[in-house]
């Protein structure tokens, strides 16, 4: 599953879609401002310059709401904070 060796990306959000797909998000360590997508242990997107990202955190349940327009996936998931700790732990 580590098809990120070569680059250096950390998730910033990791969640369930209402499908019930794994979606996560990747921020570049090298390039902050370059993200990429992974939807249900599929392919890793590079997000265009034209992706809108929304996100809502709900503190009372501790989640975070991620709405994503892209040309690869456009979708909302639900995921915690935990989620994306445990992505990143599964990477390594």
């Amino acid at each position: 599953m580590n098809d990120l060796s070569p680059f250096r990306y950390v998730p910033v959000f990791a969640g369930k879609s209402k499908d019930d797909e794994k979606v996560v998000l990747y921020r570049s360590v090298d390039h902050p401002q370059e993200f990429h997508l992974r939807v249900a242990e599929g392919e890793l997107w590079a997000l265009s310059p034209g992706t809108q990202i929304t996100s809502t955190f709900d503190r009372l349940n501790d989640t975070m709401l991620m709405h994503i327009v892209s040309e690869m996936w456009t979708g909302d998931a639900i995921g915690t904070k935990q989620d994306a700790i445990d992505e990143e732990a599964i990477r390594r």
